[in-house]
């Protein structure tokens, strides 16, 4: 039809929209992407295996581990888990990186896009790295998270908390990841 653009799908399976990116923040961000991530944005946001892991847009989540993340003048997130770790681009490396504020880590994960959905598809992937046995406890005792909102371990897991579902609570995305940033210094 005239004036009207085509959907993108999403190269993801199961994934499942729950709103758009900006055209001016994908413009912004879309010259230090692949073209497969513009794509991507271009879809939408929403959810991954069943709510685990969140397509972001790259500006909100910028902002909200800004001060968390000390690589973050050349980092671009792209999906963020149900407990706050990130997937980001780094511009500076050309390739994809996982954030884990939980625990403090920050490891590759792929360098080129067309291995990722392969990654986030993989249930080892999911199971070790994402926690996805953990965030099915969570979401049967406390009710899926939203866009704002996080599982947050009490207390932290820098602090001795135990890694379990009885010491998760729904929380503020970014006041728990300041939370642990004040606690652990910010992630490099």
């Amino acid at each position: 039809m005239f004036g009207r653009k085509k959907q993108v799908d999403s190269p993801f399976e199961g994934f499942v929209k729950t709103g758009s990116v900006p055209k001016a923040v994908i413009e912004g961000f879309s010259s230090r992407v692949p073209p497969e991530v513009v794509a991507l944005w271009q879809a939408g946001t929403g959810t991954l295996a069943d709510g685990l892991i969140r397509v972001v847009d790259p500006y909100d989540c910028s902002v909200v581990i800004s001060s968390s993340y000390t690589g973050i003048a050349t980092a671009v997130p792209i999906f963020q888990s149900a407990f706050g770790d990130v997937i980001i681009w780094d511009t500076a490396e050309q390739s994809f990186g996982l954030l884990n504020f939980r625990q403090g880590t920050h490891e590759l994960v792929s360098s080129k896009f067309s291995l990722l959905p392969r990654w986030l598809a993989d249930e080892t992937f999911l199971d070790t790295r994402l926690d996805q046995p953990l965030y099915r406890d969570a979401v049967a005792k406390l009710a899926p998270v939203d866009a704002d909102t996080i599982f947050g371990h009490v207390p932290l897991l820098a602090l001795g908390g135990p890694k379990d579902v009885q010491h998760l609570d729904r929380v503020k995305t970014r006041e728990h990841l300041m939370i642990i940033t004040h606690m652990m210094g910010p992630l490099s």
